[in-house]
């Protein structure tokens, strides 16, 4: 009998093993997918539709959990002093209520289409509203998870995508508009959406709120570090003073020198050509040649417009067939070959490539990461023949150099020198090169401050320096002509390589054609009105840095008599 026990025990052992096993396999097969999932557990179904917050990190399985805060204290610069974190209680998975918006889809098609939406409410006004990456979380957490739990802001700075959600929302979105100092109530509302046929999106899944109290926080510092700093002569500028409001440029000193805006190294105004604001932080100064990264890009631009007007280039419509024979590199196509230089100009071009995916085979990173840049760049698979749509390619700007530095009799640093370096009387350029040692078209070319403002000031004299005409005034139009529009995140649109967008001076809208470059780099050109602005930064890979610019360049206009 005994014997008989242990068998049917060890028969037990095996069945439950391989019941077990299987019901692994299945997890593991569709990422912990259970079909309907939803909580018996009091301590979840009584906070079920709710967002709460707390000040510490909590496994999300954890209901007992009780320690949450309804309001907090937050540094108006963005610094974080505490970790803030949400945790969203929902009746069902995430997956449950994108097969509401569509029951027809499979789980696969619904979680590559679909994800969470986030509204940001500030004082009961909607702020920003993101539909997060289909990408963003892991399948088996939208499949089985019940509780949303991430951080928003963290002292550490963990790599989350909830910080950056509240980054974007913050830096990007008008979050930091929105909480100036005093206290204010911040909403989230929790939603799913699902890209169907249209765009899908379901009930509140969760909402909450919670106090902000932000406040100043700043250290006190030696007015004489803030003080607008005086104007010197200069060779190839005039100086006017009095053209701007010492107070207003004394405020935004003291957020530079506070680290509100980080890692700024210099601002320069001119106003007819002349000038009127020229501040240096960090220990730079007028001599500092300064790494603007892609700002390198639209002098590129100039640079193709001028071995154009020279007869070393036929035009924008140039196809890169006639500089590569194409067809040794991988991936031939037919839309290949038609690429021109004009779709170049306007990252408009078939190259299935993009800088905006790291991971992307044609993100600059890949491209820097291969043996030879240039024959990876030509080696590119395309996409197949669809309305042009813009894509961020650094690799098409670095081919445009390199097309310049064949068609030249001695390539495109001696171009440079000759036509646009000498006349400009800029001397102290420095060229970034690929490990191939070819001058770089991509961006990291390096010059000072005020030589940055003579490109800019070259576009805002229609191509001229000094009544010598640098560039044909064709081509300047060319520049300013809106090719395509910008994705919605960016806003404006492109000329060639040179951004477009219009900001408000002196209670109008005014038209702008910017360089821009990683960290917070800009040159700034108004089209009708006198101004050029520069701004240097070195606040490299940061979301700050690729918003302050434009901060900046607000201040520095409201502070222009």
């Amino acid at each position: 009998m005994k014997n008989t026990i242990y068998i049917l025990g060890f028969w037990a052992l095996i069945i439950l093993m391989i019941a077990c096993q299987s019901e692994e396999e299945t997890l593991n097969y569709l990422d912990g997918y259970k079909g309907k999932v939803e909580s018996n557990n009091p301590a979840h179904l009584s906070k079920a539709g709710k967002i709460l917050f707390q000040n510490e990190y909590v496994y999300a399985e954890d209901y007992e959990y009780e320690n949450y805060i309804d309001a907090m204290d937050l540094s108006i610069s963005g610094e974080s002093t505490t970790d803030l974190y949400f945790r969203a209680f929902q009746e069902k998975s995430l997956t449950n209520y994108l097969e509401d918006l569509a029951p027809e889809m499979g789980v696969d098609e619904l979680l590559q289409n679909g994800n969470y939406q986030f509204s940001f409410y500030v004082d009961d006004q909607l702020i920003y509203t993101e539909d997060l990456n289909a990408g963003a979380g892991v399948p088996f957490d939208k499949n089985s998870g019940l509780v949303l739990c991430k951080p928003l802001l963290t002292v550490e700075g963990r790599d989350s995508w909830g910080c950056f959600l509240w980054k974007r929302f913050m830096l990007r979105n008008g979050g930091k508009k929105a909480l100036t100092s005093g206290k204010h109530e911040l909403k989230i509302e929790l939603r799913a959406y699902l890209n169907d046929t249209k765009k899908k999106v379901s009930e509140i899944i969760a909402a909450g709120s919670i106090q902000l109290h932000m406040k100043e926080n700043l250290k006190p510092i030696d007015p004489a570090l803030v003080q607008m700093q005086n104007l010197v002569t200069h060779p190839d500028f005039e100086v006017k003073e009095d053209e701007v409001d010492p107070l207003q440029i004394v405020k935004l000193n003291q957020k530079i020198v506070q680290g509100q805006y980080k890692d700024v190294t210099s601002i320069i105004a001119l106003k007819e050509g002349a000038i009127v604001l020229e501040e240096y932080f960090n220990d730079k100064h007028r001599g500092t040649v300064h790494d603007t990264r892609s700002v390198g890009k639209s002098i590129t631009s100039m640079l193709v417009g001028m071995a154009i007007e020279e007869g070393y280039l036929k035009g924008a419509n140039q196809s890169i067939s006639d500089f590569y024979s194409l067809k040794k590199y991988p991936n031939f196509s037919q839309e290949k070959s038609q690429i021109s230089l004009h779709d170049l100009l306007t990252m408009t071009s078939a190259f299935d490539a993009s800088d905006e995916d790291s991971n992307a085979k044609g993100s600059e990173d890949q491209i820097q990461n291969s043996e030879n840049w240039m024959d990876y760049t030509l080696g590119l698979a395309t996409k197949s023949k669809t309305k042009k749509s813009w894509n961020y390619f650094t690799g098409g700007t670095m081919l445009l150099g390199e097309i310049i530095n064949q068609s030249t009799p001695k390539g495109l640093v001696a171009f440079a020198e000759e036509k646009l370096l000498k006349p400009l009387a800029i001397k102290d350029a420095k060229w970034f090169y690929t490990p191939q040692g070819l001058p770089y078209g991509g961006g990291g070319f390096q010059m000072s401050s005020l030589d940055l403002a003579k490109i800019g000031q070259v576009y805002q004299n229609g191509g001229l320096w000094k009544g010598h005409r640098l560039l044909p005034s064709s081509w300047i139009e060319k520049t300013w002509t809106k090719h395509i529009d910008l994705p919605e995140d960016r806003k404006g649109s492109y000329g060639y390589l040179w951004y477009l967008m219009e900001v408000e001076y002196q209670g109008k809208m005014e038209e702008v054609a910017y360089a821009a470059g990683n960290g917070g780099n800009l040159i700034a050109v108004f089209k009708n009105q006198p101004l050029v602005i520069v701004i240097t930064a070195t606040a490299y890979n940061t979301m700050e840095g690729s918003v302050q610019g434009f901060e900046i360049l607000e201040e520095v206009l409201q502070a222009m008599k």
